[in-house]
């Protein structure tokens, strides 16, 4: 074997060893929500179905560069003038996926003022409503989502798992039915199909 192909036999094997150090020792858990998202929606979603649990970090396991930033981001926020919502629909995300649920109900408030057709911010704030069980909160909120976008399918869902929640098994049968009828190729119609062999 010639002295060139030892040479590069060596640095591969030290990258495949560096690799595998990456993988195995990095330990540290980043917030995330593995609940199930709506498409292209940045790090919640949607309410869990009736008979499952949330599948989130706890408030132990939230990295500190994390909060740091999340510190970072509600000074910049609170500063800022009441108008400027750039920063706020970020913040009040970032709070909710790090288990800041009421915390971050006033942000959403403030940005959903500013942007009172946002369907997207609107159904991170009935999450936040559903996690703190107010659900009334949570139905009134996810029925203005609908009302703005009727064909809404993850807030149809959603209005669905917040009946089941509240034990009104007609109305989320019916609902969950509605939303298999009109949209049957949809995934929120296939989880609907699922929770109503639960219900």
């Amino acid at each position: 074997m010639s002295l060139k192909k030892i040479y590069f036999s060596i640095g591969a094997l030290i990258i495949i060893a560096v690799l595998v150090i990456v993988l195995f020792f990095d330990t540290e858990l980043k917030p995330t929500n593995t609940s199930g998202l709506p498409p292209g929606h940045p790090n919640t979603g949607e309410m869990p179905s009736a008979n499952s649990a949330p599948s989130q970090p706890s408030k132990s396991n939230v990295r500190k560069d994390f909060i740091h930033t999340l510190e970072m981001m509600k000074k910049k926020v609170d500063e800022a003038p009441s108008t400027d919502t750039n920063n706020v629909l970020e913040l009040a995300r970032m709070m909710l996926d790090s288990h800041q649920a009421t915390e971050c109900i006033p942000y959403f408030e403030r940005y959903i003022k500013a942007a009172p057709k946002n369907t997207a911010a609107m159904l991170d704030l009935s999450v936040a409503y559903y996690q703190l069980k107010q659900y009334d909160k949570a139905m009134e909120t996810t029925k203005r989502i609908l009302t703005l976008s009727p064909k809404h399918t993850t807030g149809m869902y959603n209005l669905g798992a917040i009946y089941a929640t509240m034990e009104k098994k007609d109305l989320a049968k019916k609902t969950w039915e509605n939303l298999v009828s009109k949209f049957p190729d949809s995934d929120d119609a296939k989880r609907a199909k699922e929770a109503l062999k639960q219900l």
